[in-house]
């Protein structure tokens, strides 16, 4: 019987496993530092996940704004590229901590998020708490010229304080004045707590928006019941650009819950009924969805990975970790 030699055999092994085109791949990043580096590396691609842990709490002081010449406004973290931060687990969620509370005399926001690549490109944030943030203008999220969407994320005990003009302490928005709503904010299963603005300011406690385009969302990302759940009116400003929820009809901010599906996982939500995934796809809880390109499933519940499909030539770089 004819059999091919060894080598050429391995040659056509290795061509069928080998990447030959570029997918996204997932970083795992294991402490602040890391993270810190991959928010501002240019080497980080728009189309990367930065994978955190919910056993990490992830603080400490590694920005100045770099628009504040005297240095007065620090961040924890600074997001000047387009990019996706999630957490490996939505139900324990992860949390970025700035450290400050009302009365801390100096100022450190938890998230500066300023697009530095000419609006290029969208930063997604999932699974996050957000908390103990003080600056002058949103004391945990400042988002400057940028498209952000966030999912899932608790925006908590955040500050906007230092005796004048202050505003946002939860989340401010900030768009180029007069060049139209250049940031765009859309929020899915966000909630609002415990936020403070100075009273003697501009307020918006939880929001303060400033010529951009917010978007509160009354639906749910996939493994989370489809409609998410109304909750408190928030304390918003609006000045200059626009607030509304999904269906354009603004009757006031409020936050909406997003809760985790009853079918676990490897089940679909079918008019009620739990539904096993079927082969090729696989399900974080309450749907299913198909495996990346060049991958199947090893069982139903699996991550995207799973098994490399031989009779495809398109496979996922490995995961890599980020300590």
């Amino acid at each position: 019987m004819y059999s091919l030699p060894l080598i050429p055999l391995l040659i056509i092994l290795i061509i069928l496993i080998l990447p030959l085109s570029s997918h996204s791949s997932t970083t795992l990043v294991t402490t602040p530092a890391a993270l810190a580096s991959a928010l501002t590396s240019t080497s980080t691609s728009s189309v990367d996940t930065l994978q955190l842990k919910s056993s990490i709490i992830y603080k400490g002081h590694y920005h100045d704004d770099p628009l504040e010449s005297d240095g007065t406004y620090d961040a924890v973290f600074l997001i000047q590229i387009p990019v996706t931060v999630t957490c490996d687990d939505l139900a324990l969620m992860c949390t970025i901590d700035g450290e400050m509370s009302q009365s801390s005399y100096t100022y450190k926001r938890v998230l500066l998020i300023r697009d530095g690549s000419e609006y290029s490109g969208m930063t997604a944030l999932t699974g996050l708490i957000v908390k103990r943030g003080k600056s002058d203008y949103g004391g945990g999220v400042k988002i400057d010229n940028a498209i952000v969407v966030m999912m899932i994320c608790v925006i908590t005990n955040n500050y906007a304080y230092d005796g004048g003009y202050d505003g946002g302490a939860g989340i401010y928005c900030d768009s180029i004045s007069g060049a139209g709503a250049r940031t765009s904010l859309n929020l899915y299963g966000v909630t609002f707590d415990n936020n403070d603005a100075n009273n003697g300011g501009y307020g918006g406690d939880d929001l303060y928006n400033y010529n951009a385009a917010v978007t509160f969302h009354n639906t749910c990302p996939d493994g989370f019941e489809s409609e998410a759940r109304k909750g408190a009116p928030l304390d918003a400003v609006n000045d200059g650009g626009f607030i509304n929820d999904s269906t354009f009809v603004y009757d006031g901010a409020f936050s909406y819950e997003c809760i985790i599906s009853a079918c676990g996982a490897g089940f679909e939500d079918i008019d009620g009924d739990c539904t096993p995934c079927a082969a090729g796809s696989y399900g974080p809880g309450g749907v299913c969805v198909n495996c990346d390109v060049g991958f199947i499933t090893t069982s139903t519940t699996s991550a995207p990975r799973g098994l490399p499909s031989l009779s495809r030539r398109s496979f996922l770089h490995p995961a890599r970790v980020l300590v």
